[in-house]
């Protein structure tokens, strides 16, 4: 452990040097000013830092820059903020001590310094910087190990869908490292396409394992049981049986809507299981809502669901969202949706990717964002 003494009295650097020494502390700095302490913490010029200082004792009673000052800009570098420092006095008066701790010292002795008091501070001191050493190794593994797992999850995003008939492009913006938010397109044959949206409830490493499990099986079921009816069922029992037999798990859940989309018959049928509505635009700018037609997937073991059909005969678009984008603190759900439905109306004709770009540029604007944002633009050609 390097602990760098700062005092401009000779003395009393040899007498705390002595007292140390002897207690096993070897790796000792002295300086007499706060500038020079600056210079070994690498204030000025992080590239020539000597090694990591440990522990700071720092005399309050110095010229030019005194300990309290010192200490307030140490604090205020951010690489250097958790190093303890204890400050040094001949002072008891309130005021100065008052001043110290506000600076950000943790710790304080008096001169002259007595052996027990003074080494009983600085391993308390000690300590604590080795716990805060830990912990930021402990911050950092952990800062790792969810960017990957970020990485992973946007690499099972579904990747955007042109041809003739049909496009098909999304974005989703995490509150967090990992969302709950998740989706899934793919061409179930030459005019048929499963698209499904979910959220799961809450946020982080839990929600973004539950919705990661969800879309191992997405393929398999779309292709094979393409209704929305039999997806949406099937979901239902796989959440029942990851999480049902464990009662502190058992009340696991997400919302979704699955839209499956023959360009063929001109038909969309969709189940939405307890999702905000996904939005039509057609080329009159009247504006359909695909409203709830069942419970959450996970809500119940045996679960009602109820599947809508639409016919259509000219191109339209639709947009499907996670509750993130509509929930405003202080806006009713109500009038965020007008207002996603009123802007699809005045940019009918912008492409996917860019009405997509500019939703979310609009609502990552605001400073009350809270949730995960999922957003999906479908553009259904003659």
């Amino acid at each position: 452990m390097r602990i760098l003494i700062v005092d401009d009295s000779e003395v009393n650097q040899l007498v705390l040097q002595a007292i140390l020494e002897k207690a096993g502390y070897t790796e000792l700095i002295a300086v007499d000013s706060a500038n020079e302490a600056f210079n070994q913490l690498g204030m000025d010029n992080p590239s020539n830092v000597s090694p990591e200082i440990d522990l700071i004792l720092m005399d309050i009673m110095m010229p030019e820059i005194d300990g309290i000052e010192a200490c307030r800009q140490i604090k205020a570098n951010q690489r250097l903020r958790d190093i303890p420092i204890i400050m040094v006095t001949a002072l008891t008066e309130t005021t100065d001590l008052e001043a110290a701790f506000a600076a950000g010292a943790m710790d304080y002795i008096t001169k002259p310094f007595k052996k027990l008091e003074l080494l009983a501070r600085v391993r308390s001191a000690l300590a604590l910087k080795h716990e805060l050493d830990r912990r930021k190794i402990r911050e950092q593994k952990l800062l790792k190990d969810l960017c990957l797992a970020k990485r992973v999850q946007q690499s099972v995003l579904s990747r955007p869908i042109s041809n003739p008939r049909i496009e098909i492009a999304a974005a989703y913006v995490p509150s967090q490292e990992l969302s709950g938010d998740m989706y899934y397109w793919c061409d179930i044959d030459q005019h048929r396409y499963g698209i499904l949206l979910l959220d799961v409830v809450g946020h982080g490493v839990s929600a973004s394992l539950i919705s990661m499990s969800v879309r191992s099986l997405l393929r398999g079921l779309i292709t094979r049981l393409v209704d929305p009816v039999r997806v949406v069922r099937e979901l239902n029992r796989h959440i029942h049986n990851l999480f049902g037999k464990d009662k502190k798990l058992s009340f696991q859940y997400f919302t979704a809507i699955y839209v499956m989309i023959d360009t063929q018959k001109r038909e969309i049928e969709y189940v939405n299981a307890g999702h905000p509505p996904g939005l039509i635009l057609q080329q009159d700018q009247t504006v359909l809502s695909l409203d709830r037609s069942s419970v959450p997937i996970g809500f119940r073991a045996e679960m009602p669901v109820e599947k809508r059909t639409l016919s259509y005969s000219k191109p339209l678009k639709i947009i499907l969202y996670t509750d993130g984008l509509i929930e405003v603190p202080g806006k009713s759900i109500l009038a965020s949706i007008q207002n996603l439905k009123d802007f699809l109306r005045h940019n009918q004709h912008m492409e996917n990717q860019s009405l997509i770009e500019r939703v979310i540029a609009d609502r990552e604007q605001r400073e009350d964002l809270i949730d995960d944002i999922c957003l999906i633009s479908i553009t259904i050609h003659d």
